[in-house]
């Protein structure tokens, strides 16, 4: 199994919105992905809660079966359209991708 891992930190406005109005949108963007690519075994985003300077204000968690599968997802048309909505209202992000048996 493949773990992705993506945190974000977001633009205080973008795209004529705040921050807390783009992390809800971003989540519904995101766990939308679920419906339209079957390759994606399982995903959850979270927001956090402490704000520290060290934290990320979202982020996500998303499982594929195998290195075949989250190629795929990663080049789905609809995960790139998310991809590009992501990029105008952050503006940092930290990836991790991982393999689990």
């Amino acid at each position: 199994m493949i773990k992705h891992l993506v945190m974000w930190k977001l633009k205080p406005q973008a795209e004529g919105r705040d921050a807390a109005a783009n992390l809800l949108l971003m989540k519904e963007k995101l766990l939308a992905l679920r419906k339209v690519i079957p390759q994606i075994v399982w995903s959850e985003v979270g927001f956090d809660f402490l704000h520290t300077g060290a934290s990320y204000d979202i982020v996500l968690t998303c499982h594929t079966a195998n290195r075949a599968d989250f190629a795929i997802y990663q080049d789905h048309p609809e995960h790139v359209t998310v991809k590009q909505f992501i990029a105008k209202v952050t503006e940092s992000r930290v990836v991790a991708d991982y393999e689990v048996e």
